[in-house]
């Protein structure tokens, strides 16, 4: 996983084959490995046995360097497609809307992805649900920025990336969201039950314009009365 194919994982090292230990956590959660092991169990294993294979540092995690496929973490340079993906936290728009995608603070690189969905997987680690904006990749390329091939669809960049080369979806509010089913069909339910009560040609009343407790105390009420009473039997002397 991190001497061979930490792309693969999405781990991307930030510096001589470096990654953290939280990271490295969720992506083994991600492919449901080892998932009854906490980031800190992790670590207690590495500094109470100390295998040979692993070092760590800092919270941060490699493989030994000598187990470590030559030129692994030596990202070349490339020509990125005409559209890249980014995920982020959703409380960090309004910051990105204005001022671009900077890398972030003790970081190297800013990942990208060649797919939506690979950025949305990743995204998961930082967020819940995390919001995902379009680069124009090869705009930016044209304009100066450099990519680099983080390798298994993942692209590096390690300087800012202007708001000219982004394009974020608007979020949907909750107001502009369909009606959910189960809602809808209360109001059906509702519209036949209405037209039930009242004679044909005559008008029907829309939803809005009933008051919907007394009708609901009105149904109460018939059931309550249709109900037979079941008291004991007086003897008979």
């Amino acid at each position: 996983m991190l001497a061979r194919n930490p792309a693969e994982f999405f781990l991307i090292s930030q510096k001589d084959g470096w990654i953290p230990l939280k990271d490295v956590h969720k992506a083994l959660h991600e492919k449901k490995l080892f998932t009854f092991l906490t980031t800190k169990a992790i670590k207690q294993y590495l500094e109470l046995f100390r295998p040979p294979e692993f070092q760590l540092k800092d919270e941060k995690i490699r493989a030994h360097p000598d187990l470590v496929t030559p030129g692994l973490f030596s990202y070349e340079k490339i020509s990125p497609p005409p559209e890249l993906f980014y995920p982020f936290r959703p409380k960090a728009l309004e910051f990105i809307s204005t001022n671009g995608i900077k890398v972030r603070q003790g970081e190297k690189w800013i990942l990208l992805f060649d797919s939506r969905k690979k950025a949305l997987l990743f995204g998961k680690r930082i967020h819940n649900k995390p919001l995902v904006a379009k680069i124009f990749a090869k705009k930016a390329e044209n304009n100066g920025i450099i990519f680099f091939n983080g390798g298994h669809g993942v692209f590096l960049v390690s300087q800012t990336i202007p708001v000219d080369f982004i394009e974020i979806t608007p979020v949907t509010s909750k107001t502009d969201k369909k009606q959910k089913p189960e809602k809808k069909r209360k109001e059906e339910d509702l519209n036949s039950t209405l037209k039930e009560k009242f004679l044909a040609g005559t008008f029907i009343p829309s939803p809005v314009d009933v008051d919907m407790d007394k009708l609901k105390r009105a149904e109460r009420y018939k059931k309550k009365k249709g109900r037979k009473k079941h008291g004991k039997k007086k003897k008979r002397y």
